[in-house]
């Protein structure tokens, strides 16, 4: 029930369900703690749909392999019915001058989620005590991503890479 509502309710793709995730599965039913939420989330980085699957791993944390299975029917099978509904409909839906105009309006919103979702996962971790490097670190990676055209891949290794060596010193 819990991921079925936040798969119908967010636009923007699963980055946006970070910080929804976050509060509904560590703050308010206290399913995992803040460290199995980021091993969460970060096992889902390997796979395709990464921050949904990860429902699968706080499915299995809460229940074991049903827990999973639930997880991932209450994650994808909502938003996948509603999706192929809704292409039964698309000629006249990209017509409707209304709803093109709220969807060209909802598109800078989903990007400030997905901004609000980096600063706030980078920021919650309770991992390391010192957070001033945090910011320095995302704001590089942009830089590097945008001068050298960068491909993601190398950026993420990159900056575990410069991540780890930050935890070092």
């Amino acid at each position: 029930h819990n991921f079925a509502t936040a798969s119908l309710t967010l636009f923007g793709g699963g980055y946006v369900m970070i910080p929804v995730l976050n509060v509904l599965l560590v703050e308010q039913l206290q399913w995992v703690n803040t460290s199995e939420f980021f091993l969460g989330i970060s096992l889902g980085q390997v796979t395709p749909g990464p921050i949904l699957i990860s429902a699968v791993f706080f499915g299995y944390k809460v229940n074991g392999v049903m827990g999973s299975i639930f997880a991932a029917l209450g994650i994808f099978l909502p938003s996948s019915l509603l999706m192929i509904l809704a292409s039964k409909f698309y000629s006249q839906i990209s017509k409707n001058h209304s709803i093109v105009s709220a969807l060209r309006g909802v598109k800078p919103a989903i990007v400030g989620l997905i901004i609000y979702s980096a600063f706030s996962l980078a920021l919650s971790n309770n991992t390391y005590d010192n957070k001033a490097y945090i910011i320095p670190l995302i704001l590089l990676a942009f830089l590097v991503l945008q001068k050298y055209k960068l491909s993601p891949v190398f950026a993420v290794i990159l900056g575990g890479i410069a991540g780890y060596l930050v935890h070092l010193i």
